[in-house]
């Protein structure tokens, strides 16, 4: 996933498509490339939000992570957002993906509580990648509370492989998160050491949503192809990024959602989610 040259050659099909912003949710210990953003957003002319923060403890749990202060951590993610990424002066647009383990490590909730610090300071929004468990979102949602994060501009991403059952996802809804579904042409199985958790269909992802709809949570859902491996690249025999606008949105109208509603999936709700001061 560090070929740049490839990764342009990838979302021209998503630029002809209609699309008009990438969120890129990769952070600080996953292999962030400010500037490598940047040259893909000017070469594709797309919109690159940039992520900010730390993912799961193997790459929070190294000493010098162990060290830091959560006000150290929180600064670093404020200076992302107000100035930019060291002299590289590419601002972050979003903080996350913060990466949560179940049950979380005590690493993890120290950048959790930083990333809720952050936000509360910023006004930016936030990104969770939960770990995989029905409680793991709640617990989260706990911490977050604690340090006075707002949850009306917080995501719990991969609901699709995380929350099946209908309760606590109109639980996580109702303390006012986003619920992001955000594997869509990803089915079947995780790899074994991954396999506690069955993933949807992209026909089970459009119940949900229904379902959550129905229950009058259509403006707190957000969708994505959460592309981070090159399988789902096009170029190695995936979907690539036009997946949504060619195959799921059509197959939403087959099943009786309408333009309102899926005018709402993929413009009104991101629009408002990713507006901050």
């Amino acid at each position: 996933m560090l070929d740049e040259e490839l990764a342009i050659k990838e979302l021209v099909p998503f630029r002809r498509s209609g699309g008009g912003t990438v969120v890129d949710v990769t952070n600080v210990d996953i292999g962030r490339d400010p500037l490598a953003l940047q040259r893909i957003s000017i070469a594709t002319g797309l919109h690159i939000i940039m992520g900010s923060g730390y993912y799961v403890k193997a790459g929070q749990c190294l000493p010098e992570m162990q060290k830091r202060t959560e006000e150290d951590i929180a600064e670093e993610i404020i200076q992302d957002i107000f100035v930019g990424v060291k002299d590289t002066g590419v601002r972050a647009g979003i903080i996350g993906e913060i990466g949560c383990s179940w049950p979380l490590e005590e690493c993890e909730k120290k950048v959790l509580r930083a990333a809720g610090m952050a936000q509360k300071e910023t006004g930016a929004p936030l990104n969770i990648h939960p770990g995989r468990g029905e409680e793991a979102p709640a617990e989260i949602i706990g911490i977050l509370r604690e340090v006075g994060a707002d949850l009306s501009h917080t995501v719990i991403s991969h609901i699709d492989r995380t929350l099946f059952e209908p309760e606590n996802r109109y639980m996580l809804a109702d303390a006012g998160c986003y619920l992001e579904y955000d594997e869509w042409g990803t089915e079947g199985y995780y790899p074994e050491s991954l396999s506690i958790s069955d993933v949807l269909n992209d026909t089970q992802r459009i119940a949900h949503i229904k379902d959550l709809i129905a229950h009058g949570y259509g403006k707190q859902i957000l969708i994505s192809h959460d592309i981070c491996y090159k399988c789902r690249y096009r170029a190695y025999g995936g979907h690539g990024y036009t997946h949504i606008a060619y195959n799921a949105a059509p197959a939403m109208r087959r099943r009786g959602m309408n333009e309102e509603q899926i005018n709402d999936l993929l413009i009104e709700n991101p629009k408002k989610f990713f507006a901050f001061r």
